[in-house]
Parts: C-alpha cells; structure tokens; sequence
C-alpha cells in the first residue's frame, strides 16, 4: 500500500511540476529545483533552489525546454549516490517565492507522513544546471 501511495504522490508532483507557472518570455530568469523518490525506499530528496539563466521557457506551452535533462541530470546523482532507481521531478517558476511555498507544502507532506522522510540536499550535494551546448 505504501509503494502505491509513493507512485501515486510522484505522479502528482509530475503533475504539478508540468504545470508551474513560468513566462513565455524567455528573457525572465527561470528558478526550479529538483525532487527526487524511490518507490523500495522512505527518502525524497530535493535540490535547492537555483537560478537557471539562460532557460528557455516553449511559447505556448511556458514548458522549461531543459527540464527532461535537468531532471536525467537529478536522476543520474540520486542513482549513483543511492545505488536505486530513483523518479525525479523538476520544479520551475519565474518567482523564486513561489518555489518557496512549493518546498514548504513539500515539508508538511513529509511531515504528515510518517512513512517518508525528506532530505533536502545542499549545494555543496547537487545544483541545477543547463547542459552546455
């Protein structure tokens, strides 16, 4: 049951995450940060908060192009730190505050569950950052 309420919630951040608010002017300067689970574990991970500059959002959508690699990028160092399997979410938004809530909503979760602990990684952990091209 808990395994199913995992994949259940990480669905739902997928969710959310695909639909935080972002400008399509792509000039703005995109924050996000990175949200990470295992469905054999008990631990979420989320990166800090990093200002992406040189994001590009899509036109019609507000979709942040990069996210698919920043959230690979995410997956990649929870995989090899973890040795598991890991889904990974990314979080973005022009206003750094609205990140904010989002990781305070996160927090509560935690809290109210018992059954999952959250481990917010530091900078000197894992940032955020567009691939090179």
């Amino acid at each position: 049951m808990g395994t199913l309420l995992r994949f259940i919630f990480s669905l739902l951040l997928l969710a959310v995450s695909l639909n935080a608010q972002a400008s399509p002017k792509g000039q703005k300067t995109v924050y996000a940060f990175a949200y990470g689970t295992c469905f054999s574990d008990s631990v979420a991970y989320i990166s800090v908060i990093t200002p992406l500059q040189g994001a590009t959002l899509q036109r019609k959508t507000n979709f942040l192009e990069q996210r698919s690699e920043l959230a690979a990028s995410f997956k990649t160092y929870l995989d090899n730190k973890w040795g598991k399997i890991h889904t990974t979410a990314i979080f973005f938004s022009t206003k750094k505050k609205d990140l904010e809530k989002k990781i305070l909503e996160l927090r509560k979760l935690a809290h109210k569950r018992h059954d999952l602990q959250l481990v917010e990684l530091g900078v000197d952990d894992f940032v955020l950052s567009l691939p090179t091209t």
